[in-house]
């Protein structure tokens, strides 16, 4: 037999502090199937009619539940038992038992038979779709395109995320002149339209000013390293990456790929 799977994000029970969110497979919900559709599936290829099925139901269920609710543990078939379960208070004069008060947690307990519990022995499981924040995608292939998701993993997201001064080691704030700084990012290759050379890698003053880096080190898909041009005056520059490059192919046009951040050069 085969049971359907949802895959849905939620936060980790156990690191709920961490706010770690994971996948984890929910049964698919399918609806309700109504008594009209019940009794025409179970009466498929037999001679008995839906009206009949339906009559047969009817009898039953007016003669089994009081039955159960007596205390009776009725059979239904080969799908299982279900028997009424409940507790109470407690008290130390029987004459103060009040059951009307004091008995608690009135429920029904389903026990499935051998033949419904043998049924999971062998399930495979597909999967029926993912959901994420209230939107459901049909296959993994649709998600991840989606989410621009890429088969090893990585992302079509392209986006500088961290720059770091190789000489001072400073985040995202200060860089040298004359020294390598490290760009991290996805994506952020600066390749030219050959899909060989490297790309423009520029910085921006405040008077809207450009000046292109000539001297690239390493050039790669998550990580640039470049040296601060010597003669840039002292002011403030945004880090821009324009590509070619993505990680699906080359691109007819190029991207622009802005930091989130300014870089400051001081005397």
């Amino acid at each position: 037999m085969n049971a359907e799977y949802n895959l849905v994000k939620r936060y980790n029970p156990a690191k709920l502090e961490e706010k770690a969110m994971l996948w984890y497979a929910a049964p698919a919900q399918r609806g309700v199937m109504g008594e009209d559709e019940a009794a025409q599936r179970a009466t498929a290829d037999t001679t008995l009619s839906k009206a009949e099925f339906k009559h047969a139901m009817e009898a039953a269920s007016e003669k089994l539940i009081p039955l159960v609710v007596s205390g009776v543990s009725v059979t239904f078939g080969k799908i299982g038992k279900l028997r009424l379960s409940f507790g109470s208070e407690g008290v130390e004069n029987i004459s103060d038992f009040d059951p009307q008060t004091m008995i608690k947690n009135v429920k029904f307990v389903f026990t499935p038979s051998i033949e419904l519990k043998n049924s999971l022995k062998n399930l495979s499981f597909e999967l029926a779709g993912i959901v994420e924040d209230g939107v459901k995608y049909g296959t993994k292939q649709s998600y991840m395109k989606a989410k621009g998701i890429l088969p090893d993993g990585s992302t079509t997201t392209q986006a500088i995320l961290s720059g770091r001064d190789g000489a001072t080691g400073s985040e995202n704030s200060k860089g040298t002149r004359g020294s390598d700084y490290i760009v991290k990012g996805t994506g952020i290759m600066a390749l030219g339209e050959d899909g060989v050379s490297d790309w423009r890698i520029g910085l921006t003053s405040v008077l809207d000013v450009t000046t292109y880096v000539t001297d690239i080190s390493t050039n790669t898909a998550n990580l640039v390293i470049f040296t601060i041009p010597n003669d840039l005056a002292e002011g403030q520059y945004t880090l821009t990456i324009e590509t070619y490059f993505s990680p699906t192919g080359l691109r007819k046009e190029p991207i622009k790929l802005t930091a989130p951040f300014t870089l400051t050069l001081e005397l």
